[in-house]
């Protein structure tokens, strides 16, 4: 899959679609260059899945994990995993953690996750260019749990 998004107001909409139809436990995989719009989306995609417009969502750079939840069945996990280097690290931040969990995981700089820890997790692989100043574009798929091995 391939999409352009012209302006902010197209990535909330695609972060939307995905929010109301994903089923946890499930990962996100996010990848692109700093500034591309990873955190942008997953902040329209932490409001739509918990259906709170007004919530606050920080981008994860500083603290490297934060958590939001609805009630005790809805959970978004938001990581920025740039500065990880290893499976040491990913220990450190809760991944295993977090990863066993009936939640959502959404990883920027995912790709440094090792495959084996993906499995039994639907994973949605999304890759973020700038093409310009405003338009994004986005190429992903999809690979569902039964497909890891």
């Amino acid at each position: 899959m391939k999409i352009l998004f012209k302006n902010l107001a197209d990535t909330k909409k695609h972060a939307a679609k995905l929010a109301a139809k994903i089923k946890s436990p499930a990962v996100i995989i996010l990848s692109g260059d700093l500034g591309a719009g990873k955190t942008e989306w997953v902040r329209a995609f932490i409001r739509a899945y918990l259906k709170n417009p007004k919530l606050i969502v920080h981008s994860p750079t500083y603290s490297l994990v934060n958590v939001y939840e609805k009630g005790k069945k809805k959970k978004v996990v938001h990581m920025d995993l740039y500065r990880i280097a290893g499976a040491d690290d990913l220990e450190s931040i809760g991944f295993w953690d977090f990863i066993k969990e009936e939640n959502i995981l959404c990883a920027e700089w995912g790709e440094r996750i090792p495959k084996e820890g993906l499995r039994g997790r639907d994973v949605y692989y999304l890759d973020f260019k700038m093409n310009s100043e405003t338009v994004r574009e986005l190429t992903g798929f999809f690979e569902p749990a039964h497909e890891l091995r």
